[in-house]
């Protein structure tokens, strides 16, 4: 009868530390809607960390080197030159002449096109740049916040784990529990505390890719909501067959490359049309006055530009074909994306409905099952183990959602509209 009571003060404390580990789970019961806007907090983390990123101050850079150049190739293509000459024979000469080569083969006009659509190549590309490291930020937020979350839950079985194998060592003193029973709460102990050092070594990864991605103090990082987004309700179930894609700064930026390769072609073949140079002359020879006007044209007889205008329309063929691919990519990514997160976000919201639920029945159950006397210490082991594995892959899955909605912001050009308008650009956009 002793031995019975005191199994039943261990299986009653660890009963009641299991109550605890469900009570503070992260997730809480769902709300019957969920915004579909990023937190104020959320949008204040990604503008901040983007104004500091060195790949967002790249693309910036090169976005100001793109229009540079647009300045660059809209100035004159050639300046005028000066001559001066002096001669002396049985008279004396001395001239002064001023040549200009005329751009008649629309050299400037195509070089200011070609530059034009290299910016808008490299304005798409930037907002391209600063939407997927906004994303790849929010999906590192999302893996450190769950890999906290797991690690509170692997300190948690430590210390139900510890518990268990104080009452037993006592129990065992007293009499009550065999060798066996010692031993197999001692060796749960080990593995809990195991397994929490496998985990520590996951949120320890999580929060260095973090600060890798943000240059933002810890305190500084916000919580994503228990809560996901809804899935989008206006996409049909075969988006990648109807999605405006062109509209995405990937799409766009590999259609302004195109359009640059084609006016490169154009430029080849202004290269190679002949540009007269003129020329206007004054002098004296002694007392008499000369005034002359010449005209030069160059002669493509050892170059004539063909195997330039060859070369630049095999770019602009391969600049087609990788638009192609992007466009492919793009609606696969995109369709891929948007079926990746329905699954995800499906399954966490079973989890909430239904599992959640199961889980406080079990612990009841538990309990119901030791005052009978009918559950021994392994049963109940395995039992909270597969709470806890529960618990650790519900956050799991959680986290697995929050980076399938970051994929489809990032596939669907949606990410500045979720942040809010345009929280990705810097402050030197704006002015």
């Amino acid at each position: 009868m002793h031995s019975m009571n005191t199994r039943r003060v261990l299986l009653g404390a660890c009963l009641f530390a299991q109550a605890l580990l469900y009570n503070r789970a992260l997730a809480a019961e769902p709300a019957p809607s969920v915004a579909q806007q990023a937190a104020p907090a959320v949008a204040r983390f990604v503008s901040e960390s983007l104004a500091t990123h060195p790949m967002a101050q790249a693309s910036d850079a090169t976005r100001d080197a793109a229009q540079a150049r647009v300045q660059a190739a809209g100035q004159p293509l050639y300046n005028p030159e000066l001559e001066l000459g002096s001669e002396r024979t049985a008279s004396r000469t001395r001239t002064l002449g001023l040549n200009l080569t005329l751009d008649l083969s629309g050299k400037r006009t195509t070089r200011a096109a070609a530059a034009q659509y290299e910016l808008e190549a490299a304005e798409s590309e930037r907002a391209f740049t600063r939407q997927t490291l906004a994303t790849q930020l929010l999906a590192d937020l999302a893996r450190h916040q769950a890999a906290r979350h797991i690690e509170t839950l692997a300190q948690r079985q430590v210390e139900l784990m510890e518990r268990f194998a104080q009452f037993a060592e006592k129990s065992h003193a007293a009499g009550d529990v065999g060798r066996v029973e010692v031993d197999l709460a001692h060796l749960a102990l080990s593995e809990a505390r195991a397994r929490r050092g496998e985990i520590q070594t996951e949120r320890l990864a999580s929060e260095e890719a973090l600060r890798a991605a943000s240059s933002l103090p810890p305190d500084a990082w916000p919580a994503l909501p228990d809560l996901l987004p809804d899935v989008p309700r206006d996409a049909p179930q075969d988006i990648a067959a109807s999605a405006p894609i062109e509209q995405l700064a990937e799409l766009k930026a590999q259609r302004a490359r195109v359009d640059a390769a084609r006016a490169r072609v154009r430029m080849a073949q202004a290269e190679g049309r002949p540009d007269p140079t003129l020329g206007v002359r004054g002098g004296r020879e002694d007392d008499d006055t000369l005034t002359g006007v010449t005209l030069s044209v160059p002669l493509f007889v050892r170059n004539s530009y063909r195997a330039e205008v060859a070369a630049a329309s095999q770019d602009a063929l391969r600049e087609e074909f990788t638009e192609q691919d992007v466009q492919r990519r793009a609606r696969v990514r995109l369709d891929g994306a948007l079926q990746r997160y329905r699954g995800a976000w499906r399954t966490w919201h079973d989890w909430q409905a239904t599992d959640r639920a199961s889980l406080a029945t079990r612990a009841q159950q538990l309990e119901s099952l030791w005052q009978a006397g009918e559950l021994s210490a392994t049963d109940y082991l395995v039992q909270v183990q597969q709470s806890i594995d529960a618990e650790i892959q519900a956050l799991r899955v959680w986290s697995t959602a929050w980076n399938a909605w970051f994929d489809w912001l990032t596939a669907s050009g949606g990410v500045d509209a979720w942040l809010g308008s345009q929280t990705t650009l810097t402050a030197r956009d704006s002015e």
